[in-house]
């Protein structure tokens, strides 16, 4: 199994030290990185801390960075040894750029360059490149992905050992760190004008002629949308919901009439990558891509609906769809013509000689 590149090792150990004694700058470094030496030198800035990733930072979320921002320490990503440079960059890059919007600049930074090591330092060995600590020799601690320091507090306490940072999530949703992040970075504050020109990465959808079949739920590859059914009795009221796909009759039958659905389609912000599938599958073409979502529904944690309307049940399949008659188009078709089949829109026969 393969170790996920990112810095929750750190926020945990951030978690369970004092503000006071946390780094107020933390230098992100690639496992490859050839000599963090020069970085260990003494400097104006004695706050510093060195992070070795597990692998690559260009494998790293741009929510990772931010969170560790979150955590107090601004960051500095040494892309001068990482394998990847530019796709280090645009890490650090989208994270700056969130950064900036919500009013923190100049918190996200690359080094490119490594800076000259004085001529009398002796060369770092791998071992101490790698160490949790420097041991004295340097007054930057090096904190390793795979071996980092074990507190007091993480010995002797509950609390320390599930010491978790506040602003991370355990979902597994492709925005759920983004969103999470940013909203503990803003707090009670709504998002700056700076921030709507950043892009969040879900698709505002809509869906104003959509009949409820569910094609587009189907083909979501992340599952970021969700379409519940409730019948509706002779008198109206409000029956039971059943989830989509599921055949309202055992058996159908022909005589019986088109019932009516509510059905409500939503999108999960957090789960949506603006994939552009749901738009291109929807047999009915009624799925439409209204432009970015804006940060303040993103921010909301909440599903949003993108159509809640009625539809038909077909009397003799049972799907959903909008028309006149007891059946869909398709069992429609089939009744007229038990022994035909139609060719798809586009699509001619062929005559042999």
């Amino acid at each position: 199994m393969t170790t996920p590149v990112d810095v929750l090792p750190l926020l945990r150990w951030l978690a369970s030290k004092a503000p006071s004694a946390r780094p107020a700058h933390v230098l992100v470094a690639c496992r490859e990185y050839p000599d963090l030496g020069p970085w260990l030198a003494p400097g104006e800035d004695d706050g510093r801390a060195v992070f070795v990733l597990t692998g690559c930072l260009a494998d790293v979320p741009p929510a990772a960075l931010l969170e560790v921002l979150a955590a107090g320490a601004r960051v500095t990503a040494l892309v001068d040894g990482c394998r990847s440079p530019s796709a280090a960059a645009e890490v650090v890059t989208r994270a700056d750029e969130v950064a900036t919007a919500i009013g923190r600049p100049d918190q996200m930074a690359t080094a490119t360059v490594t800076p000259a090591q004085p001529e009398h330092e002796p060369a770092r060995s791998r071992r101490f490149r790698r160490g949790a600590t420097t041991g004295g020799e340097s007054p930057v601690p090096v904190l390793d992905a795979l071996a980092m320091p074990v507190t007091r507090r993480l010995l002797v306490t509950a609390a320390g050992r599930t010491a978790e940072a506040p602003h991370t999530r355990s979902g597994d949703a492709p925005h759920d760190r983004l969103f999470a992040v940013v909203g503990e970075l803003l707090g009670d504050d709504p998002p700056p004008p700076g921030l709507l020109s950043v892009p969040t990465g879900a698709a505002d959808l809509a869906a104003p002629a959509c009949g409820g079949s569910g094609v587009c739920v189907r083909v979501c590859p992340t599952d970021a949308l969700t379409l519940r059914v409730t019948e509706l009795g002779e008198s109206g009221a409000l029956g039971d919901e059943r989830p989509v796909g599921t055949q309202p009759y055992q058996t159908p039958r022909e005589h019986r009439p088109a019932l009516v659905d509510e059905f409500v389609l939503a999108v999960d912000p957090a789960r949506c990558i603006d994939c552009g599938e749901c738009v291109r599958q929807c047999p009915e073409q009624a799925m439409q891509r209204v432009g970015p979502l804006p940060w303040l529904p993103a921010l909301a944690g909440a599903e949003r609906p993108v159509r809640v309307a009625l539809s038909k049940r077909c009397s003799r399949c049972g799907a959903s769809f909008r028309g006149s008659g007891a059946r869909c188009s398709a069992c429609t078709f089939r009744a007229a013509s038990p022994f035909t089949s139609r060719l798809p829109p586009g699509f001619t026969r062929s005559q042999r000689d």
